[in-house]
């Protein structure tokens, strides 16, 4: 039989500058200067049994939004099994009395599972697996669609599974921000090529939620950085609108400064305007099939079309953080802004939901190990971080930006209440990450 418990300072998630026999350490000041408070959560999963677990909660959030659409931000590192897991929930309290909520699986991230989207069109559909990622030596910066309509806690499972194990899972970073969720392109060791001064790049194929694909070409040539982005050939083009209709497309170039108030990330945006023509007449945004040259990406025959433009300069690069770790980070989005057209703002974005086959133990739906009160309720505001929007159509709103919690002193620990309670390195630094409180369920089979 499991039973739950509050782990003890040497059990469970535990906040460290450093993992024996592991080369990480903290992400947020990663190549610089460690500050002395700099840390980060990291889940053992050496010398455990298979499907031992611990989690890491968040105090209770609030959306304030009449969009009740939400991002969750971090960064991980996976050193451990393959068959690992890092499972993230959503733990909803229906209202303030609610004290033990109810739990649902966001995103799962493991190294065995295939990661499988769908899509439909018009009512667009999303089922996926849990993320297949092999255990590298490096952090990762990954998102996690939310659409909490309620206050809500954010749950982090590290899970052990089958096989030996040298690592775990760590976390840092961690932040929630009241929009949608962009795609992430991360280039490794990009400041080697870059130091080349020649180079290129293509990012992943993504879908846009109503079916359009696309994908992001980076090129380096002397001091300049330009980039291609393309419509791509794809599965539901015959279901689609063409020419592609006003669609706003947005590339930002992330700024990793540690202290996020100071950030300063490039932007830049083109729309996908229908009535724009070639020479010959042709629809610029049309199919990619009638107007685009054909290519081969990742074996498959595709056709390619987009527009061309310039970014930064490698100097301009040095300015800012764009670069951390050797990695730069680009976050791409594919805006339907049809609606502008006829009034002033644009309706609430639908986030898709990922499903999964796997359901949390009775354990894991056990009652969080602190005892809710209203006092732990945050309410999640954005941070006004200034970017430098650069393109033909500048953005009618602002871009997604991390939050800010409104902090409020926690009543005294109750007796099911872990007592350690831990602030991030970065949190420590900038006040638009959560400060999450440390809770622990160890299962014992």
């Amino acid at each position: 039989m499991n039973k739950s418990v509050c782990s003890a300072a040497d059990e469970g998630w535990r906040s460290l500058k450093s993992v024996s026999g592991v080369n990480v350490t903290d992400h947020t000041y990663l190549s610089r200067e460690q500050n002395g408070s700099s840390s980060f959560m990291h889940f053992s999963t050496e010398g455990r049994n298979q499907e031992d677990a611990a989690r890491l909660e968040s105090r209770t959030l609030t959306p304030t939004r009449d969009c009740r659409v939400q991002c969750l931000q971090f960064y991980y590192y996976h050193s451990g099994n393959e068959s690992d897991q890092l499972n993230i929930w959503i733990r909803e309290f229906q209202n303030e009395s609610d004290s033990r909520g109810s739990l649902r699986l966001m995103d799962q991230i493991t190294g065995l599972s295939l990661h499988m989207v769908t899509q439909a069109c018009i009512s667009v559909l999303l089922t996926a697996s849990s993320l297949a990622e092999t255990p590298g030596n490096y952090w990762k910066l990954h998102h996690v669609p939310l659409n909490a309509n309620t206050s809500f806690q954010v749950v982090f499972e590290g899970r052990k599974g089958a096989g030996n194990s040298r690592g775990g899972f760590s976390l840092d970073d961690i932040n929630v921000s009241e929009t949608e969720c962009p795609h992430i392109w991360q280039i490794r060791d990009f400041e080697k090529e870059l130091n080349m001064g020649l180079g290129s790049w293509s990012s992943p194929l993504y879908y846009s939620s109503d079916g359009y694909r696309f994908e992001a070409f980076l090129v380096l040539s002397g001091n300049q950085l330009s980039m291609f982005v393309a419509l791509v050939s794809g599965a539901y083009d015959d279901q689609l609108q063409w020419p592609c209709p006003w669609r706003q497309i947005t590339v930002q170039i992330l700024d990793q400064n540690p202290h996020i108030q100071k950030r300063m990330s490039f932007e830049q945006s083109i729309t996908t305007d229908p009535n724009v023509t070639y020479e010959d007449g042709s629809y610029y945004w049309d199919n990619p099939r009638i107007v685009g040259f054909p290519g081969n990406i990742s074996g498959e025959t595709v056709f390619v079309s987009g527009a061309y433009f310039k970014l930064l300069t490698k100097d301009d690069l040095t300015r800012r953080e764009f670069i951390k770790g050797g990695d730069i980070i680009f976050l791409l989005d594919f805006q339907d802004i049809s609606a502008l057209l006829q009034k002033d703002s644009l309706s609430c974005p639908k986030v898709t939901v990922k499903n999964f086959s796997t359901s949390a133990d009775s354990s894991v739906h056990q009652e969080p190990c602190a005892v809710r009160t209203s006092s732990t309720a945050q309410p999640i505001s954005t941070t006004g971080t200034t970017t430098t929007p650069a393109g033909p159509t500048e953005r009618s709103s602002s871009t997604a930006q991390p939050i800010s919690t409104t902090t409020t002193t926690p009543a005294e620990p109750t007796e099911r209440e872990c007592v350690d309670i831990f602030c991030s390195s970065s949190s420590r630094t900038a006040s638009s990450l959560i400060i999450l409180l440390l809770c622990f369920l160890l299962l014992e089979i």
